[in-house]
């Protein structure tokens, strides 16, 4: 997101995406960020979501869960087998990379994958983790079948 002030830039869970109107995906709007969708930089500062706003942004992403200290979400996957655990990280990483905003990837029993997102910086959750959880939802995966 370019442009403004983290005041000035509203987020917005909701029916339309940046990933081609993917429902679920959260959107940024705001001075410059033209509905971009991106996280936006945070070395700080920004407030740890409130319970109720977590459990309301759980409902966009299906399928994270609230870690017991309630300050991480996290996901898992059964994938097909090591290679394909590899290849999704490497596509999630990519996605990490883009947004600044670096998820903690754990691969276990070779094709057990888990992504658990908290922003570091705060020692919470804020509105970035569920951006990126959105959009690693979007990542094709080859599930255990």
């Amino acid at each position: 997101v370019g442009g403004g002030s983290r005041d000035e830039v509203e987020v917005r869970v909701g029916r339309v995406g940046v990933w081609g109107g993917v429902v679920g995906v959260p959107q940024r709007d705001g001075p410059g960020g033209g509905g971009g969708g991106g996280v936006v930089p945070c070395e700080g500062g920004v407030p740890v979501l409130k319970p109720d706003q977590v459990q309301k942004l759980l409902q966009e992403v299906p399928g994270w869960k609230l870690a017991g200290d309630g300050k991480r979400i996290h996901r898992e996957w059964r994938l097909k087998d090591f290679t394909s655990c590899l290849d999704f990280f490497d596509d999630v990483g990519k996605i990490a990379e883009e947004e600044g905003h670096h998820p903690d990837l754990h691969l276990t029993g070779y094709r057990n994958a888990a992504v658990e997102l908290s922003t570091h910086a705060i020692g919470g959750l804020s509105e970035n983790d569920f951006i990126l959880a959105a959009k690693i939802d979007q990542v094709p995966a080859e599930l255990k079948t």
